[in-house]
């Protein structure tokens, strides 16, 4: 995701944009507005409410609310925003604009569209769709502005373009960069080094196979997954985007069998102040194409210099009473900032099971709604080894509201849920700034820190939650407000993340031999920044006893390069009953939050024993001494046979006379083939 607030390097005016729109009142049109919080002289150049700003081409029928802003070092500031442009091929196409104003903190801007026609290898006649754009800034003497755009095509390509600009307008874009090959890619950022001419982009697109954008390549099996089931692809330009380096696969999820964690559409991008590219992204557990959506997530770091994907932020467990909405997961919106040495991971998280605040929900959540219910709350996890561990996450805006409803006249309290948060890339020295004009700003100081840098973040207030696009909750009046919080040491926190889900019964799919375990591995991981010890792991609460044991885990689970312990699980079946088998799971030691619960359930069901219907006797053909042996067992109690689905010939689940003519219709009419009947079938005389 791209960033609504930023400072500059002139006098560190905290520069803010923002798309309202009066929906709840009857009008479609989105407004751009933007403000900016000069601190030396404690003053908002526009009150609290900013001021709108309109494009200024022929043929804008409204800005679309997919803005971004960068500020630069003389103190100025760029925005990047969408507009709908009504060109005549399949409806409306939009394209996206770049400003920058000539006086600090003041909405001066001169507005110029990006002409993406020019560079994008559109087929003729096709509606060309472009928006989302991002923007960075290599300063100079001769300041670069660096744009990427995401291109969506009517036959569903989507693809990246990559322009700069040398100097200010009326100056030309140029370069033209195409990101990707045909498939789905999305969730383009753009960052540049404040210390070089490096320039980095970063993507989610369809999962390579090894040849990566080949044009053979089927990206998605013949599925177009889009949000759910990508890769994290990185290119670097290391001359201002002159030349660009190889695209680098940073996640090489496997083609035929993807499992474990897709990433999902959003992502941040930052150079560090050691001028090191880290990425963050969030991901979905992946549980299959066909299957339904679920919530479970994970943030994850990566770096070029590890050049290893580490877990920063776990959240695997699913809502009790609502969720964030549609395509939103258990954490939500990541942005990468940089203080003092240390990466700030900021995200938003909702209705966290395992803190107790699974109902921090709308009321219309427990009224049968629970789509976008969920309230939602700024956190921030801190790495203070160049995002290799991190410390225990930090809530920055503590709004919890469980069962509130901000209908007019309703008894109970309007829901507070904090979302669409930004940060500024970098932290900055507040000595001497006046905070008193940010009517809406929350501090969240650490009373032991008393250091002067400190990061700011813009946030939504959302008072009936829900992304309203998706008609989850209703059009509300919010306020934008700001959080600052210190630039803070992280935490020594033992951090436990599990491959299993918390805090709710995990179903196993049915097993249909109970003859032997079934076995499978259990990943218990650290990514906290301590040593987690004196593990213990327990089963409880069985049921029927010793449906289900735990092997293989030692006491303690190390922070840092080897983070992770392998257990197995094994699901008894030898003396277990069929049926539905259950237990509990606690994992106790020295981790955050201890002890954590694990539930599971599987099934055991009667496997089928039949290899040819029809085959009453046992002697692997079907002929007239199956039908002499089936009229034997059913008028005269003769031998059963050895597997009763055999005997169930015209597979109705039963065995009886209507078998026996079955059989002989097959025999001496050409009769449809006997089949097999179902397993645990019984055939009595």
């Amino acid at each position: 995701m791209g960033r609504q607030v930023a400072t500059n390097g002139f006098d560190q005016s905290i520069n803010y944009v923002w798309a309202t729109t009066s929906h709840f009142q009857g009008s479609p049109l989105p407004t751009l507005f933007y403000d900016a919080f000069v601190p030396a002289l404690g003053v908002l150049s526009y009150g609290t409410g900013g001021v709108g700003i309109s494009c200024n081409i022929i043929g804008c029928t409204d800005p679309i609310p997919h803005s971004v802003i960068h500020a630069a070092m003389d103190g100025t500031a760029i925005l990047a925003f969408d507009i709908n442009l009504s060109l005549g091929i399949d409806g409306s196409v939009s394209k996206p604009q770049v400003a920058r104003n000539s006086t600090p903190a003041l909405a001066d801007f001169a507005v110029g569209a990006i002409d993406t026609m020019t560079w994008y290898p559109h087929l003729a006649g096709d509606a060309v769709s472009f928006n989302w754009p991002q923007i960075a800034l290599t300063e100079g003497a001769a300041p670069i502005t660096h744009v990427v755009v995401s291109g969506n095509r009517t036959d569903a390509d989507n693809l990246g373009l990559y322009l700069r600009r040398v100097g200010p307008l009326p100056n030309p874009w140029e370069s033209g960069v195409v990101i990707g090959q045909a498939g789905y890619e999305q969730s383009f950022v753009i960052t540049a080094s404040r210390q070089s001419d490096r320039v980095a982009i970063a993507w989610s697109g369809g999962r390579g196979d090894g040849t990566e954008f080949g044009a053979s390549v089927s990206r998605y099996n013949g599925q177009l997954s889009g949000k759910n089931d990508n890769d994290i692809y990185v290119m670097i330009s290391e001359d201002a985007g002159v030349t660009w380096g190889a695209t680098q696969n940073v996640t090489q999820r496997a083609n035929a069998d993807p499992g474990g964690w897709a990433p999902h559409a959003k992502l941040s991008i930052l150079f560090n102040q050691a001028d090191s590219l880290h990425v963050v992204w969030q991901a979905v557990e992946w549980v299959g194409y066909d299957a339904t959506f679920n919530t479970r997530s994970r943030m994850f770091h990566w770096s070029e210099n590890a050049n290893a994907v580490r877990t920063a932020v776990d959240a695997n467990w699913d809502p009790i009473l609502c969720n964030g909405g549609d395509n939103t997961l258990n954490l939500d919106n990541p942005q990468l900032s940089a203080c003092n040495n240390k990466l700030y991971l900021s995200y938003t998280q909702f209705a966290p099971v395992p803190l107790g605040k699974g109902d921090d929900c709308s009321e219309r959540a427990l009224t049968g709604d629970s789509l976008g219910a969920a309230n939602g709350d700024i956190y921030v996890s801190i790495s203070g080894d160049g995002g290799f561990t991190w410390d225990a996450p930090r809530n920055l805006t503590n709004t919890y509201t469980p069962q509130c409803d901000t209908l007019p006249g309703s008894p109970l309290p309007d829901c507070d849920s904090d979302v669409w948060h930004s940060v500024i890339r970098y932290g900055i020295d507040i000595t001497g700034f006046d905070f008193i004009a940010l009517t809406n700003l929350t501090d969240n100081l650490d009373a032991s820190y008393t250091g002067a840098d400190f990061l700011v973040a813009m946030y939504i207030n959302d008072s009936d939650p829900g992304t309203a696009l998706q008609s989850e909750g209703g059009w509300t009046d919010n306020m934008v407000k700001t959080v600052r919080f210190g630039c803070v040491e992280p935490i020594p926190s033992s951090i436990l993340a599990s491959s299993l889900p918390e805090a709710s019964v995990f179903t196993i799919a049915e097993l249909l031999v109970p003859t032997t375990d079934t076995t499978f591995d259990w990943i218990l991981e650290n990514i906290g920044n301590a040593d987690i010890t004196d593990l213990t792991i327990t089963v409880t609460n069985s049921d029927p006893p010793g449906a289900i044991t735990i092997s293989g885990f030692g006491p303690t689970i190390l922070s840092g390069a080897n983070n992770s312990d392998t257990g197995v699980v094994s699901l008894n079946a030898n003396g277990i009953p069929l049926g539905t088998a259950t237990a509990d799971i606690t994992v106790d030691g020295s981790f955050v939050g201890a002890p954590k619960t694990f539930s599971l359930s599987y099934s055991l069901a009667a496997a089928p024993c039949c290899v040819a219907g029809g085959d009453v006797n046992g002697d692997s053909k079907v002929g007239i001494a199956d039908v002499t042996f089936l009229i034997a067992r059913i008028f005269a109690g003769g031998t059963a046979p050895e597997c009763c689905g055999e005997a169930d010939a015209n597979g109705d689940g039963s065995v009886n006379i209507a078998d026996v003519t079955y059989l002989i219709a097959r025999i001496f009419a050409g009769g449809l083939p006997p089949v097999c009947g179902p397993a645990g079938l019984t055939c009595g005389a």
